[in-house]
């Protein structure tokens, strides 16, 4: 909590000045004391029952540390405090499955748990997930109307989660944040509940509450840390040391948020004999069963992990066909709010859970900290596996490639650690973020005096979070007044509903360094832009997180005095497994299985999605048999697609089935097409329209929906291009990035068609493409921007030359594909209205839309 206090007031200063309408309240602390867990001592559940219950307190932050009984205590103060509405709202489907298992609350999940059954004057206790926040909410809405006083008291637990998943599951955060406003604006009470608050930093709180144990216990005795070193892979060093603890009699259980890289480490696994069982986000289904001797109905998950942890707290220790398990993986799935208190009833102190950090991306104190302590009794040793990239190598090779653009200026420190990089461009400047993003460099943006744009790396750099979060801030004010502009320049030039079409179609474009506006911070509700605060907030804490990889000695240590464990670390390389003959091995065994089934019956069976044969299933989910399957749909023949999978590498497989994806969609008929065109104007895809004469065409359109090309195809849709345009688009285009191009060429054309820029540099913004359609103006301006009228202009192969020198040197380290004279002709002829003069053509006007 030192770190939490020491933050927390001047992060909420930050975001009010965000947001001048909201107000301070002064804020109160308490600590409480406990011993054992917190509902033991009846007396500490009275002061915080007293506290929630006192109306002073609206918003209130209650920090325990995990396996301390928060969500056992939040049971007893649902019974002791008078409220007619009373909830917790869980992150997971786990967690709140085992909460209405293990309490007296009414489980709202999925489409049971109907609220809108019960009586009004009946005091209503329930647990809902995170989704369900819109259906509670018209519950306390319903309430108030008929019964009045209703006293709403909601309790959102391991709320870190409102931030973290944000970016993954934003309409069901949506969801809860209304019903929180809901509650505040009816005199109720929120209680954010964690044991890692430093996500929510950025909420004005009236109460914190700290629990602290006067007893606490490590999870285990020590962690071991394997640094992977730079020249070996991930991969290879998970499947050794996996192997390793198997040998040792150990049981590993893994936490990878990397659903490849899972089924990857398992492949390898059951390449050496051993046995792993996973448990992902896309194992929540469940199937009901009827009892053989009592007849009773009961739920059984079809995952074996997941039943086990959600109805029984525990892993399994044996795969349901009885084999032991050796292994276990899981994703963030089971990170937050789950209790494993056994393998099947014992409690092992072999189990060793390891936290697997394979980039930035995945470093974070607080998750490896609710992983540890999601293990409910004591082990031996924890274990984090993280790559270690070097990080002065990384800013090395990046000032190399900054030193490559034109007008920049670096300066360096006397000690070689502080590189401050200056330029005068805007162009320029949006070159050297990219570059730094690309390679995961972290940086501070300022101007300075004459308003150049400066950039500044450290090597050493760990900057504070309130540092991170006015710069970001900052940035994301100065955005929101260019997209503003661009608003009101549409707003009056356009009728309302084309103005807010085309405004939310540049807020999804790509800037200059290949972000989306600045990962959505900026958005629209009618004729208002706006900053997210939520989403501002993400990205200022993920940044601060990001340091840790490269700043590994204080993320050790944070880790080490957050979990009171000691730490041991040692570099780690590959002494026996070598993952590329592994790679080949798996290939060569799914091969020969697939070599016995070539037949007709199983052509049918992968076209009809109805796989019987037993030796086929258990290689249904190899990326091989899934490569092949999407071959035989496309072609028809299970012999062509089975050589093709079996004579290539991954890439050249891909690479044909990306041309045998594109020669389909070029050979679509009217009736195809009148589908396809039905499929993309949905919010969600019915494949319910198709009756069963029509089964060739539905598999023909579910193979383009799971392709590439369909986000594409959406979004060319939504963009008022016609389908006919953007499907001889794909069949032309050289690679996917040439139809997203396409797309944003004809968005921006539109847009300069309607609209006065007095600065090119603007078109910046509108990412690639608005950058190639500046080189263009800029080489061919002789027109009257008002009106798109040219004087006419023979453009000439010395005309195309210079666009084309001019394009890669504006794009150089941003589009990875060189620019040749072809590609110059074909941006002409997407920009401007042509005609033909001999070999050479004229220019007569700007285009409508890209050709």
């Amino acid at each position: 909590m030192r770190e939490f206090n020491q933050y927390h007031e001047r992060v909420t200063e930050i975001f009010r000045n965000m947001d001048c309408e909201k107000k301070t309240k002064e804020e109160k602390r308490v600590v409480i004391k406990y011993e054992g867990k917190i509902g033991k001592d009846i007396e500490n559940v009275k002061k915080i029952a007293s506290y929630i219950s006192d109306s002073t307190y609206q918003k209130i932050l209650w920090v325990a540390p995990t396996n301390s009984g928060k969500t056992h205590t939040i049971n007893t103060l649902m019974s002791m405090i008078n409220s007619n509405f009373s909830s917790i709202y869980c992150p997971s489907k786990v967690q709140n499955e085992q909460n209405s298992n293990a309490y007296d609350m009414k489980a709202v999940v999925a489409k049971s748990g109907h609220l809108s059954d019960t009586d009004v004057n009946e005091n209503i206790r329930c647990s809902a997930v995170y989704d369900k926040a819109k259906a509670c909410e018209d519950e306390i809405i319903r309430r108030i109307e008929e019964f009045g006083d209703v006293n709403p008291i909601i309790y959102i637990d391991e709320c870190h989660e409102i931030s973290a998943s944000l970016d993954y599951r934003g309409p069901a955060i949506g969801q809860l944040n209304s019903l929180i406003d809901t509650v505040i604006e009816n005199h109720g009470t929120c209680v954010y509940v964690t044991a890692t608050p430093s996500r929510v930093l950025n909420i004005q709180f009236d109460l914190i509450i700290e629990c602290v144990p006067i007893d606490y216990v490590p999870v285990a005795k020590n962690i071991e840390i394997l640094e992977v070193t730079s020249d070996d892979n991930m991969l290879g060093i998970l499947t050794e040391q996996i192997s390793n603890l198997i040998r040792m009699k150990k049981i590993p259980f893994v936490r990878i948020n990397d659903k490849k890289l899972i089924e990857k480490v398992q492949r390898n696994l059951d390449c050496l004999g051993y046995v792993s069982e996973s448990v992902t986000g896309d194992d929540k289904t469940y199937h009901v069963e009827k009892d053989f001797f009592t007849r009773d109905e009961k739920l059984v998950y079809d995952n074996n992990i997941y039943h086990e942890v959600v109805l029984n707290n525990q892993l399994p220790r044996m795969t349901r066909d009885g084999k032991i398990i050796q292994a276990y993986f899981c994703t963030s799935l089971l990170e937050a709010g789950t209790n494993i208190t056994s393998i099947s009833g014992e409690q092992d102190a072999d189990l060793v859970p390891i936290f697997c950090i394979p980039n930035a991306n995945h470093c974070s104190p607080d998750s490896v900290e609710q992983l540890f302590n999601r293990i409910r009794y004591k082990l031996n040793n924890a274990m984090i596996i993280i790559d270690n990239t070097e990080y002065s190598k990384i800013i090395e090779k990046t000032l190399d490639e900054i030193k490559k653009i034109s007008d920049v200026t670096i300066r360096q420190s006397s000690d070689d650690e502080v590189f401050v990089i200056t330029t005068t461009k805007m162009r320029d400047f949006n070159k050297i973020k990219a570059e730094c993003n690309k390679n995961d460099v972290l940086f501070t943006v300022s101007w300075t005096q004459d308003n150049h744009f400066m950039l500044t790396i450290n090597k050493k750099m760990f900057k504070n979070l309130d540092v991170i979060t006015e710069e970001i801030c900052c940035i994301a004010k100065r955005n929101l007044n260019i997209f503003q502009n661009i608003f009101e320049n549409l707003l009056q030039i356009s009728d309302e509903e084309t103005a807010y079409k085309e405004m939310d179609q540049i807020l999804e474009i790509p800037t200059i360094s290949g972000e989306k506006n600045n990962l959505h911070i900026i958005k629209r509700s009618g004729d208002n832009i706006y900053i997210d605060n939520d989403m501002l907030w993400k990205i200022c804490f993920d940044l601060y997180l990001r340091q840790y990889f490269f700043s590994r000695e204080k993320f050790y240590n944070d880790i080490s005095e957050n979990l009171k464990m000691p730490y041991s670390k040692k570099e780690v390389k590959l002494e026996f497994l070598d993952s590329k003959k592994i790679s080949v091995f798996v290939k060569n065994e799914v091969i020969n299985i697939l070599e016995e089934c070539k037949s007709e019956e199983l052509k049918e069976q992968i076209i009809n999605d109805d796989i019987k044969d037993p030796k086929i299933k258990a290689i249904e989910k190899n990326e091989h048999f899934k490569k092949m399957a999407k071959l035989v749909k496309l072609t028809g023949d299970v012999e062509k697609s089975f050589n093709i999978v079996k004579n290539n590498n991954a890439k050249n497989t891909d690479a044909e089935i990306n041309t045998l994806m594109k020669k389909s969609i070029g050979k679509l008929n009217f009736n195809e097409k009148r589908y396809l065109e039905k499929l993309l104007r949905m919010e969600e895809i019915r494949w319910d329209i198709f009756d069963k004469k029509e089964q060739d065409v539905k598999t023909k359109l579910q193979l383009i929906s799971d392709s590439s090309y369909w986000k594409l195809l959406k979004k060319a849709v939504e963009s008022d291009i016609s389908l006919p345009s953007i499907l001889n688009q794909i069949e032309k285009s050289e690679a996917l990035e040439d139809v997203t191009i396409y797309i944003q060429r004809s968005n921006n054309i539109r847009l300069l068609s309607k609209c006065t820029f007095d600065e090119l540099d603007e078109l910046d913004q509108l990412g690639i493409a608005g950058i190639e359609i500046k080189e263009a103006l800029k080489l061919f301006n002789n027109y009257d921007v008002k009106t798109g009228n040219f004087c006419t202009k023979l453009i000439k192969d010395k005309e195309l030359y210079t666009l084309q020198n001019n394009l890669n040197n504006a794009l150089k380290g941003i589009n990875p594909k060189d620019y040749t004279k072809a590609h110059a002709k074909r941006l002409i002829k997407s920009l401007f209205n042509i005609r033909k003069s001999g070999s050479n053509f004229i220019i007569v006007g700007l285009a409508k839309s890209a050709a």
